[in-house]
């Protein structure tokens, strides 16, 4: 299990993955694949909101009850 953290003012919010693959793919390939099937394209890292570069190698995550979601590296460099 990987865990995410972060302190706000007011409290800390934790989100726990069941599984997460740091090299997931090159962000141009997958925005370029997504644009191709018509789905919805991602911008940005879930959790820190990061605009991903053409360049960018995205991480991907399971959240234990939530789905997949995608990071950037700098989220996942802990894992």
């Amino acid at each position: 299990m990987f865990k995410l953290s972060r302190k706000n003012p007011s409290h800390t919010k934790t989100i726990e993955f069941n599984w997460v693959k740091k090299d997931f793919m090159n962000f141009k390939d997958f925005d370029d694949a997504r644009e191709r099937m018509g789905l919805r394209r991602f911008k940005k890292c879930f959790w820190c909101g990061h605009g991903f570069l053409p360049e960018d190698m995205m991480a991907i995550g399971e959240i234990i009850g939530n789905g997949n979601k995608f990071l950037c590296q700098e989220c996942v460099k802990d894992f």
